[in-house]
């Protein structure tokens, strides 16, 4: 009996311990990059505010989607359940405890990863800006490339203009050639002062 009640005491101190552990580590870092960081007690405050939420769950969502977290929180407090704090009596011990431990860490892992494949996918359905219906079949989110806000005339003429490899060298090539022509202008014009004062030169040092 009392080694049951050092047991359960123990895995009651972990998980209560454990947004403590999360927030220590965050304060860490934050010290490291010379930050304040957050109060230590905020993660209670995020816990009391998840658990007073509504729970919602989306209609297409699959019964794995929200047993899902209540696995990985079992699986993790059969882990807590294994490991001794200040008193070597655990609540579950045997000869084969730490792979009970490792099975516990992996299930919870396994049950989030599977949660998520559970997860109702979100499609987008499409339209082009020169079709009068929606594409027929729906896009991931990931192919969505951006989001039509406004349209500007012509401006795709612009887009595809710009793509081209002679676009791309007339932009290069319309600098130099100014720069080449702003340079060959100004040494002209050097030139010509400096034949004006050598001819002007000459001719004031000519002997009469």
């Amino acid at each position: 009996m009392t080694q049951t009640a050092i047991g359960l005491l123990q895995l009651l101190l972990m998980l209560a311990a454990a947004p403590m552990c999360a927030a220590w580590s965050a304060r860490l870092r934050a010290w490291f990059q010379r930050r304040r960081g957050a109060d230590l007690v905020r993660p209670y405050a995020g816990l009391r505010k998840l658990f007073a939420k509504e729970d919602l769950r989306p209609p297409e969502a699959s019964v794995i989607f929200a047993a899902a977290p209540r696995a990985a929180f079992w699986a993790t407090c059969l882990a807590a359940a294994v490991l001794p704090v200040w008193r070597p009596e655990a609540l579950l011990q045997g000869p084969a405890d730490f792979f009970l431990l490792a099975g516990a860490l992996a299930l919870g892992r396994f049950a989030l990863s599977l949660g998520a494949l559970g997860a109702p996918q979100v499609m987008y359905t499409t339209k082009g800006d020169a079709n009068n219906s929606p594409d027929a079949n729906p896009v991931a989110p990931g192919a969505v490339l951006g989001v039509y806000q406004a349209r500007i005339p012509y401006g795709g003429y612009v887009l595809s203009a710009l793509h081209q490899p002679i676009t791309f060298i007339l932009l290069i090539m319309i600098p130099v050639v100014y720069l080449v022509a702003v340079e060959t202008r100004r040494r002209w014009i050097a030139i010509g002062e400096q034949e004006r004062e050598a001819k002007d030169g000459g001719e004031g040092g000519r002997p009469w």
